[in-house]
């Protein structure tokens, strides 16, 4: 382990200040107290007022709790789980047991930019200003891959925080992150920013075979923003960014029976390569009658992956794949800007999405490879409309209904060829196309408490399309048929008349059929989705935050979730009706407590300490719950040192230095897990100028 970076700068007693200029996007502002609140041009309101289980993040808690990226949410959030599967290229978000590890099941929406594939779940961020998770099924306004739940992240605005910001930090496994970042403006109708970010670590996990780290990376992000406001009724808006990514990865080691994981120990080389650039334009019009937002987005990514199969010693198996994505997408909303007990929304949304894969497997000791190319291209579209009205019956009582209607045609042609010294032989190719459409309504009753709070009911149907898988032994193994669900949920949030208290809870049910399920193929070479015949998920959230007293800010957060099988029979000899599915813990809990020491008459300002509990209940590995891993917690804690316009952070991850399993796996060649990560701790320099 090197020694910490301890990181000096010369620190002046600058008058910290809080400039805010109102921006006319195709999102709206709204300034309450020291913070601006964005709120989504769908949505229309802050999370805590919609019908709906939601968890909205600030600014001030991502750096607080050091939300680095999505992983860092697991738990945090009721009923949100992510397993670390030991590099960016699977990364599979769960909630209230719905996800999946082939494609996603938790849409993620970037600056309104749809992120379709699963590697892309993981990514930086910096230069990141709010994030919300909204659970349940989005579909009615958001649709494809929404089954679950929702992620919308948010990116800084030039127009809310100007000047120029340098962060630079410090930690043990050789940690090293800095970011650059400016954000002005001209004349008050043109904004711009941009910003760099590189970010290296030298890794958790040695690989004893060559005493080399087997989980070092670096990636590096860079965001350029532009905004313009030529008119009160019209703005535009651009946004780019770019990241790359080079990560050694999937720190394995061998299990023995008692659950102990064993060293990393594989004779070949596992690294993971990818190239991520995103692009989005939005264009708002707003007049006395009508909101008019699009939203134009383009993606490309490529990425590599170089894996020792069998992460051993031997010389068995290795395994080269490579994916080159490409997206173009279209929404077009236009909805009232009037106040009225009559609101509506209608939208169309279209794409066209392209992959091509690749998977050279190297058979060393049987001295072949098979050389594997899918090329997968996909389109659809879809038209869907909300309708709210409000002081129904009686004053306070709302209505919400929705009805989205998605078609889409999924394509595969595939061809596997066989390489024996250099000749290629062809075995099997499949060149088809599954056409898929679903219709996905949505109804929410809703009484608001004037200011205190709100109360709600709402029933939603789930739809996740179907698609291909890139691994199987037999042809009709090679596409899976798309999932539905009902959803149900009874919900509260209450706040305080002095907004010192906010609780929420919810319960839900979510009876859904032929969920996709994600396991070993038969011959243990690779992985495949299949359908089960009918899952049962249900449970409950609790959620809230009180300052008890000045200064002195206490939050907390539980989940639970009861997913079973109640129909999946596999063969004539195995069943797992009644089984747990997998990956779902029990429970989330998340309980933070944070103090403001002002420092009045001195340089530095305040001091703020945090620290915080994540807890994750027990969790099966597999369907046939053979398997599973133990309820855990990790501490984590920080001290934030204010000196105006200079912050000094000082960071610490599972201080308690605590042992569990991240992932869990078995193959032919035997049991595998990956540990979780150790203690991590840090220091941070941010400087606003």
């Amino acid at each position: 382990m090197k020694r910490l970076l301890i990181i000096v700068v010369l620190l002046a007693n600058w008058q910290s200040g809080f400039c805010t200029k109102n921006e006319k996007d195709s999102i709206t502002i709204h300034k309450q107290i020291d913070e601006i609140v964005i709120t989504s041009f769908k949505q229309g309101h802050r999370i805590k007022q919609l019908p709906l289980s939601g968890t909205e993040l600030s600014l001030k808690t991502l750096n607080t709790q050091k939300v680095e990226n999505v992983k860092d949410l697991s738990a945090t959030i009721p009923n949100l789980f992510m397993t670390d599967y030991g590099s960016k290229l699977s990364s599979a978000v769960y909630i209230r047991g719905i996800g999946s590890t082939s494609s996603p099941a938790v849409g993620l929406y970037v600056d309104g930019i749809p992120y379709f594939d699963k590697s892309l779940t993981e990514f930086n961020f910096a230069d990141i200003d709010r994030i919300e998770v909204l659970r349940g099924p989005q579909g009615t306004l958001y649709g494809r891959n929404t089954m679950g739940g929702l992620i919308n992240v948010y990116t800084k605005s030039p127009f809310t925080n100007p000047g120029t910001n340098i962060q630079v930090e410090g930690g043990n496994h050789g940690l090293f992150n800095g970011t650059l970042s400016h954000y002005g403006t001209i004349n008050n109708k043109f904004g711009y920013s941009a910003s760099g970010n590189y970010r290296h670590s030298n890794g958790y996990f040695t690989n004893h075979y060559n005493n080399t780290r087997a989980d070092n990376f670096d990636e590096a992000t860079g965001r350029i923003k532009l905004s313009w406001h030529p008119t009160d009724q019209l703005s535009m808006h651009l946004s780019t960014s770019y990241e790359y990514t080079r990560q050694g990865g999937y720190p394995y080691g061998t299990m023995d029976d008692k659950g102990k994981i064993n060293n990393v120990d594989y004779n070949d080389k596992c690294l993971y390569l990818r190239k991520l650039f995103t692009a989005g334009y939005t264009l708002s019009y707003k007049n006395d009658g009508i909101w008019l937002n699009s939203q134009t987005s383009y993606q490309r990514y490529t990425d590599k992956v170089r894996m020792d199969q069998d992460f051993s010693e031997s010389d068995k198996y290795y395994v080269i794949e490579a994916q080159k994505e490409h997206m173009w997408s279209e929404e077009l909303n236009i909805k009232n800007s009037y106040e009225s007990n009559y609101n509506w929304l209608f939208g169309a949304f279209g794409f066209v999405y392209g992959i091509n894969r690749t998977v050279d497997f190297n058979y060393k000791q049987l001295g072949y490879r098979t050389f594997k190319n899918y090329d997968d291209p996909s389109k659809g579209f879809a038209l869907f409309h909300q309708s709210t009205i409000n002081d129904l019956f009686v004053s306070n009582l709302s209505m919400i209904v929705g009805l989205r209607w998605d078609v889409e045609w999924d394509s595969q042609n595939y061809d596997n060829n066989k390489i024996v010294s250099e000749k290629s032989t062809r075995l099997d190719e499949i060149d088809r196309t599954n056409h898929y459409s679903q219709v996905t309504p949505k109804a929410t009753l809703q009484y608001s408490f004037d200011h205190t709070g709100t109360a709600y009911a709402s029933v939603t149907r789930g739809y996740k399309t179907g698609g291909f898988n890139t691994s199987f032994d037999t042809e009709d193994e090679c596409s899976y048929n798309p999932e539905y669900s009902w959803n149900y949920e009874l919900g509260t949030k209450l706040n305080s008349s002095n907004n010192r208290l906010h609780l929420e809870a919810a319960l839900f049910l979510i009876d859904w059929k032929n969920q996709q399920i994600y396991q070993a193929t038969a011959s243990g070479v690779g992985k495949f989705t299949r359908n089960a015949g009918r899952s049962q998920s249900k449970g409950f959230e609790l959620s809230g935050s009180a300052e008890i007293m000045k200064n002195l800010t206490i939050n907390g957060a539980y989940g639970y979730t009861y997913a079973k099988f109640k129909d999946y029979v596999l063969s004539d000899k195995v069943s797992y009706t009644g089984n747990y599915l997998p990956f779902v813990p029990k429970e989330t809990i998340y309980g933070g407590v944070t103090y403001l020491i002002p420092m009045r008459g001195l340089s530095l300002s305040n001091i703020r300490l945090n620290v915080n509990y994540v807890g994750t209940g027990r969790l099966y590995w597999s369907e046939d719950n053979i398997e599973n891993r133990p309820y855990y917690g990790l501490l984590n804690t920080s001290a934030d040192f204010n000196f105006g316009k200079t912050t000094i952070s000082i960071w610490g991850k599972n201080v308690t230095n605590t042992d569990y399993t991240a992932y869990y796996f078995t193959m032919t060649t035997g049991k595998f897990g990956q540990k979780g990560k150790p203690i991590t701790a840090g220091i941070s320099v941010s400087l606003h100028l």
